[in-house]
């Protein structure tokens, strides 16, 4: 999600391998024709051409629900509209495979950014006015489903400081699983936790 010039799904596709498939998602055309500008060229280096690039919001992915298996994001979901922040994690779980995962890294703050930080383009673009609150961040992760939530890696010391607000990197991982009690013999063993 979030594709940009394409570097992350360039190397996402040698993961994948030739029989995999990898989708570069970007709303802004600009990133989206620097990705593909050098499809081809980039393809014919790996080996294979599995990579396709979209316009397409991440919070409206278009895409078949159940039809991904891993989720990337690197710095985009704070771009998103705080009234369709919700959706975005739904709509992450939704495309995803049971068993899938996502692997998002972003910005996050040590409290909630007040609104005239909101409301300041400059700290939009770099990723500060949208960010969610740490809490809040791995609690979207559990309001839509995702199970096995972890930080993978978080910044001790703060990437900025505004007024008084940490904000730091953290990466998250989290499954999309069955839903309800899983039966084995006849026993569902629930945690709660």
């Amino acid at each position: 999600m979030g594709s940009g010039a394409g570097k992350t799904c360039y190397i996402a596709s040698q993961i994948a391998g030739p029989r995999g498939r990898v989708i570069g998602v970007d709303f802004n055309l600009a990133m989206l024709a620097l990705a593909r500008k050098y499809q081809k060229e980039v393809g014919d280096a790996i080996g294979w051409h599995n990579v396709e690039f979209r316009e397409s919001k991440i919070q409206d992915l278009n895409l078949e629900e159940g039809s991904v298996d891993v989720i990337i994001s690197n710095c985009v979901l704070n771009l998103v509209r705080p009234e369709d922040k919700r959706k975005l994690f739904r709509e992450m779980h939704r495309v995803l495979k049971k068993g899938g995962r996502v692997a998002i890294s972003d910005i996050v703050s040590d409290e909630p950014v007040p609104k005239r930080l909101q409301k300041d383009p400059e700290l939009w673009s770099g990723c500060i006015s949208g960010a969610f609150q740490e809490k809040a961040f791995l609690r979207a992760f559990e309001e839509a489903g995702f199970y096995g939530i972890k930080i993978e890696k978080r910044d001790e010391r703060p990437w900025r400081t505004i007024r008084g607000i940490e904000f730091r990197s953290v990466t998250v991982t989290a499954y999309k699983g069955k839903e309800g009690p899983c039966w084995e013999r006849h026993q569902a063993v629930i945690y709660i936790g």
